[in-house]
Formats: C-alpha cells, structure tokens, sequence
C-alpha cells in the first residue's frame, strides 16, 4: 500500500451541560478523515475519567479509528493537539504532545485536559449551560490507498463483463433513462437488491417505473447517473442539491450523500437554514451540526422563519417541528436569563 502523511482538522465539537454528565461518562465527536484510511475523532469526558484529579476535572482523547481491511497496525509519531475554546473572548487554551497509536491503543490524550494554575481558571471556558467547545488536530497520520485504488470506484473492480449487457429502464415523469445494470448494482444497495430478487417485478422485467413517484426526476436522476460514472456531482442550485441528496440516500448512495452534504454545507446560510435541516434531519455528520450550531448562534433565525417556510417544514417534518419548538423555548429562556 502507498503511505503518505496527512493532517486531519476535528472541527470545533460542543459538549452539552457538563451537570448531566457523572464521571468517567464520553461523548464523541464525528469521525473525519477520508474513507478507507485513518480517521480520527474527539472523546470528551465533561466530568472526567476516574483517573483526573484536578477539583474542576475535564479528560479529552483524540481515537484514531483505522480502515475495516486491518486488524493490526501502529502509527507512531503521531502529533495530537486539543484546544478548549472559549465563548466569553479568552484566548485558546492547547495541549499538545506526540503520540503511538496502535490497535492496543486506539486513544490517546489527557485525564487532566487543563489542570489549571494561579493565572487561569476552567470555568472561565465553560458556557453559560455549562458546556464546552473544544477542537483538535492530528499531524503525520498515514494516510492509506491500495494500489488498485482505494476509491467509491472500488466496487467497479469486481464487474464481470462477460455477462451479457442488461440494460435498466427508468420511466419517469416527462421521459425515460436507460442504465447498464451491473454499473446501478456495483453502486447501489438498494438496486442491487431490487435487480436480484425474484419478489421485485424489475428484476424481471428490466424497468423500474418511477412515473408517479414525484421525488425521482428526470433532472436529479440523471446527476445520480452521472455520479455513479464519474464520481462526480456538480451543484447547480440548493433546491436541485437537497432533490438529489433526497434521491441518492433513498437508493443508499452513501458517497453521493456524503458529497452533496459538503456542497450544501458551503450553501448554507440563516435564509436556508430551515430548508436544509428539514431535508436532512435524522441525518448525523458535520451538516446537521453547523445547522443547529447557527440556529443556536443566532435565536432570531427561528422566531423571525417565514410563514410559508414553517408550514412546509411541519407538514415535512413533524419530528423536526416539535423538536425546534422545545429549541426556541429553550432559547428564549437562555436569553431571559442573560438579561
């Protein structure tokens, strides 16, 4: 395997109030780092670990989580750095130090993230709720691609083309799109078992009828197509993003998913904010998070939503709806208690 050494951010990661935590309890960050590598992620104990020691304990470790295709591994020389970020203009606070991870040990960091001393305290770092912000970096991590290509093209490897070419129909509103079948299958979970299973009718007849069905369009089937030729997906507008995410987790095309989240999370904004998480929310991963996160930064995002906007997310989402209902009375006694 070709081996190179990367860098990898952990975007800023908010515990919840550190009261509801009891000793030696974690929460976890997402994982970040590319697909069929290393990745790494935040473990944060609010309460600390039943190792800390100081009064005010707060314990961080950085996991690395290695590919699935190997069981035994060591990345020695590992630099781990974790700042506590402050939201009432301190300065950062970083604790850095060089690491070995290895299968036998996955985690690494400090049971005393800060033990403090006589010019700063850890209060001043913790929010008004009594949470933290922290981030982390994680330098000279191997970076692992196979020499075939360790890529979401991977499963075309496979591909038997000797069989016959069996060519896929869609009938959709305005049209239809023809596919070969063994492409959609190496791609898809959902075709592969839609095609080989003598209960779905389309493993019989070739042709999967999508004519009444007004989420699969002409237009954001064909970039799903595409997608599975090219890997690539070019954004052409939020509403076409969000149609073609919908489409492609429906058809579990996890990478396409994953994919347009980058592009809808560089899309976002206070206008959209709402759209977005309705389209997404059950969802977990960065673009869930930096939604939430605005909508927190930012209490009037919510009381000042076009009318139009929380009727389409209530007839969408009722989950979403009663949850951002609880999320702006919390809000509003947060800002009652400010005052």
């Amino acid at each position: 395997m070709a081996k190179i050494e990367m860098r990898i951010q952990i975007p800023e990661f908010k515990t919840e109030d550190r009261s509801t935590y009891s000793r030696g309890s974690p929460v976890y960050s997402p994982a970040v780092g590319p697909k069929g590598s290393f990745q790494c992620r935040l473990s944060v104990y609010p309460a600390g670990t039943s190792l800390a020691k100081h009064r005010i304990p707060l314990s961080a470790f950085v996991e690395v989580l290695p590919p699935e295709s190997i069981s035994e591994w060591s990345c020695e020389g590992v630099k781990v750095s974790i700042s506590l970020l402050s939201q009432k203009g301190e300065v950062p606070r970083t604790k850095s130090e060089t690491f070995t991870f290895s299968n036998k040990t996955k985690d690494r960091g400090w049971h005393d993230l800060f033990p403090g001393d006589d010019n700063w305290h850890l209060w001043a770092y913790m929010g008004s709720d009594g949470e933290f912000w922290l981030r982390a970096e994680v330098e000279n991590l191997p970076f692992l691609e196979a020499r075939s290509g360790n890529s979401t093209l991977e499963p075309f490897r496979h591909l038997d083309f000797s069989q016959e070419l069996a060519v896929i129909t869609f009938r959709l509103p305005g049209g239809q799109l023809f596919f070969d079948q063994r492409l959609l299958m190496a791609r898809s979970e959902y075709f592969q078992r839609m095609l080989t299973s003598d209960e779905w009718a389309e493993s019989r007849s070739k042709e999967v009828d999508f004519s009444d069905d007004g989420r699969v369009t002409l237009k954001n089937l064909s970039a799903i197509l595409r997608f599975i030729l090219t890997d690539v997906f070019e954004t052409e507008d939020l509403e076409t993003s969000m149609s073609v995410r919908e489409v492609a987790d429906r058809f579990c095309i996890t990478s396409l998913v994953e994919r347009v989240d980058v592009e809808l999370k560089e899309m976002l904004s206070e206008e959209n904010v709402l759209q977005i998480l309705s389209a997404i929310h059950g969802s977990s991963g960065e673009l869930q998070t930096a939604c939430w996160k605005m909508l927190e930064s930012d209490g009037n995002i919510l009381a000042n939503a076009p009318e139009d906007t929380l009727n389409a997310l209530i007839a969408r989402n009722p989950s979403l709806a009663r949850k951002l209902i609880v999320f702006g009375w919390g809000s509003k006694a947060k800002r009652a208690r400010h005052q």
